[in-house]
């Protein structure tokens, strides 16, 4: 049997890291309000305790912003910050407060789906003055330079913006975030003999802490240093949100998804490479489907001897921006998945954005029964011997 260990930012969290969205938003604010004092060093300690970030990061601030020793590197942060129209509107949407990125993505969706709906209504390439989006009507055209932008022209500004703000998150994390000390292990992650990782997160931190033997499968890319605007791999956009034939013929926003991107900067293709070797380790499994079309799929419960596979989910909200990848390694018949969760609250989340992953019926069938195939396990209580119960 092979353990499978799937994060996501939770893992993070749990370690004590700040990465959550009001994390990372709180930095960059901080770099666009010091910006104009940079080179004068005119910044007094109750300026930045202000923002209410982590002292190990204000520590590495002073290191690397505040010092004579700036490298380029935090030069980019600084320009990336400038005028930057996601940034700016993050920092004065009614989401500032909250804290987990699926927030950050969701108002991402909510903004590119309200200019596309405008965009298909009008069905032309004309000057931005004429739409009805909220979000374009009240703040892109009080900050634009040019009010005559067209469509065209503001897309390809939303995306530059877009991938500018991501360069700086990958920053934060490689340059600040992989820089801060994790002392101690997770009795619970050290417990575990995983062979394989699959990480939502862009960190490092399992390989700091733990074995660096598994197989390491960055989902959605890693944080880098030594990365650019150009060459950063790093995944961060929305799910599909059309239906039907649409999702062939309106690409006008194709950019902006995570699915595109995966492709693009290839962080996809490992993981295809992983599922299609857990098929082909199958017992009393047939399927005539694509390999690739993973929604489609319904899996019946055979024995326990089928399962070759335990999938742990330790830190990851199971939301639907991912349920694609969710679904391709949870719905396999010899897959046993077990997810952890910290308190009832997050279980009960954890339990409903299942539901739109994997549809009601199916849920039930790997919940229940002699040969259930999900088990849900408080992080805090848990022993080895759960899972075979």
């Amino acid at each position: 049997m092979s353990n499978i260990l799937l994060i996501g930012n939770g893992f993070d969290l749990a370690h004590k890291l700040p990465t959550k969205y009001t994390d990372f938003l709180n930095f960059m604010q901080l770099i666009k309000y010091i910006q104009p004092q940079i080179d004068t060093h005119n910044i007094s300690l109750n300026e930045i305790n202000c923002y209410n970030l982590d002292p190990r990061i204000i520590s590495l601030i002073k290191q690397k912003l505040l010092s004579s020793e700036r490298t380029p590197i935090n030069d980019e942060l600084i320009e990336y910050s400038i005028n930057n129209i996601w940034l700016d509107y993050f920092v004065q949407c009614d989401m500032h407060g909250l804290e987990n990125w699926i927030d950050f993505e969701s108002e991402i969706s909510n903004v590119i789906q309200s200019l596309d709906k405008d965009l298909g209504e009008k069905n032309v390439y004309s000057s931005i003055e004429q739409l009805s989006t909220p979000f374009l009507s009240t703040f892109i055209l009080s900050n634009a330079t040019n009010t005559s932008y067209t469509y065209k022209q503001l897309i390809d500004t939303l995306l530059n913006d877009l991938n500018k703000l991501i360069r700086c998150f990958e920053i934060y994390l490689a340059d600040y975030i992989d820089n801060i000390q994790c002392i101690n292990p997770l009795p619970l992650i050290s417990s575990l003999n995983i062979d394989c990782i699959l990480s939502f997160n862009y960190t490092q931190t399992y390989l700091k802490l733990y074995s660096k033997n598994p197989t390491f499968y960055y989902i959605h890319g890693r944080a880098d240093t030594n990365n650019s605007l150009e060459t950063n791999n790093m995944v961060l956009g929305i799910d599909e949100y059309l239906k039907n034939d649409e999702k062939k013929t309106k690409i006008e926003f194709i950019e902006f998804k995570k699915f595109y991107q995966r492709i693009l900067k290839q962080t996809g293709s490992d993981f295809v490479e992983l599922i299609d070797n857990i098929r082909a380790n199958r017992i009393n499994y047939d399927f005539d489907a694509d390999p690739i079309e993973y929604e489609d799929f319904i899996y019946t419960s055979t024995s326990k001897s089928d399962i070759l596979y335990t999938l742990y989910i330790f830190g990851h909200s199971l939301d639907k921006t991912d349920s694609d990848i969710l679904h391709a390694i949870i719905c396999n018949p010899n897959v046993c998945t077990v997810i952890f969760y910290k308190d009832l609250d997050q279980k009960r989340k954890q339990i409903a954005n299942l539901v739109n992953v994997l549809g009601p019926d199916e849920l039930i069938n790997k919940t229940g029964g002699l040969y259930k195939r999900i088990t849900f396990v408080d992080q805090n209580n848990y022993s080895p011997s759960i899972i075979s119960q």
